[in-house]
C-alpha cells in the first residue's frame, strides 16, 4: 500500500500586522497582484487580466467608489494580503473581495482582514455586502460561508455571496492603533 504524505505549509515565525490599506502601499499591492498565477488571477478578478496600473489600483482602493480596505504586511513591511470593498450603487451596499499571497494562504490572514473590513463597512452604515467568486474557488466559498455569508448560483460560472450585518456588528469594532493588531504564526 502506498501512502501520500500530505503537504503541510512551513510554519511562519515573523509576526504580521494587519491595518488600514494607504495610498503608500498602491505600489506594493501592484507587485502582489504581478506575482499572482495565472490561475489564482482568474480566481480573484474572474479573468486572467488583473488590475496593474498605479493610477488603477489608486482608484480602486482609494477613490470615489472605495468603501475601505486592510492588509496584512510582515513586520519588515512586505505585504502578504488585500481585503476591499466599494460601493455598490448607493453608500449602504458594498461589494468585497480579497487576495492573500500563495505560501501565506489558510493561516488566517484572509479571515482577519475580512473581519476588519467588515467591522469597518457596518461602522460606515454598509447594509449589505456582496461578493463573487468562480463555483470552484473553494477556499474563498469557505471564508465566506465562516463569516455569515450566503451564497447562490449567479449564472454562468459565479456565485454571488450575500452578508447582511447584524445591527450591533459595527459596535464589535476594538479601536487600537494599527500595530497592536497582530497575527503570530509560530
Amino acid at each position: 500500500m502506498t501512502a501520500i504524505a500530505r503537504q503541510t505549509p512551513a510554519p511562519i515565525a515573523s509576526a504580521h500586522r494587519i491595518r488600514p490599506f494607504t495610498a503608500a502601499d498602491v505600489p506594493a499591492y501592484a507587485a502582489l497582484i504581478a506575482a499572482l498565477s495565472p490561475a489564482d488571477r482568474r480566481l480573484r478578478f474572474h479573468s486572467a487580466a488583473a488590475p496593474a496600473a498605479h493610477e488603477q489600483l489608486r482608484a480602486m482602493m482609494l477613490g470615489p467608489h472605495a468603501a475601505g480596505g486592510f492588509l496584512v504586511e510582515s513586520d519588515d513591511g512586505t505585504l502578504r494580503g488585500v481585503a476591499h470593498a466599494a460601493f455598490g450603487g448607493t453608500e449602504e451596499r458594498a461589494e468585497f473581495g480579497i487576495v492573500v499571497e500563495a505560501p501565506f494562504r489558510r493561516r488566517g490572514f484572509g479571515g482577519a482582514m475580512t473581519d476588519a473590513l467588515l467591522r469597518a463597512l457596518a461602522a460606515r452604515g454598509v447594509t449589505q455586502i456582496d461578493a463573487y467568486t468562480l463555483w470552484e474557488n473553494l477556499p474563498a466559498a469557505a471564508l465566506l460561508r465562516s463569516r455569515g455569508f450566503s451564497g447562490r448560483h449567479d449564472g454562468g460560472g459565479s456565485v454571488r455571496w450575500t452578508l447582511r450585518p447584524r445591527a450591533d456588528y459595527a459596535a464589535s469594532i476594538i479601536v487600537v492603533p494599527p500595530d497592536a493588531v497582530r497575527c503570530v504564526r509560530a
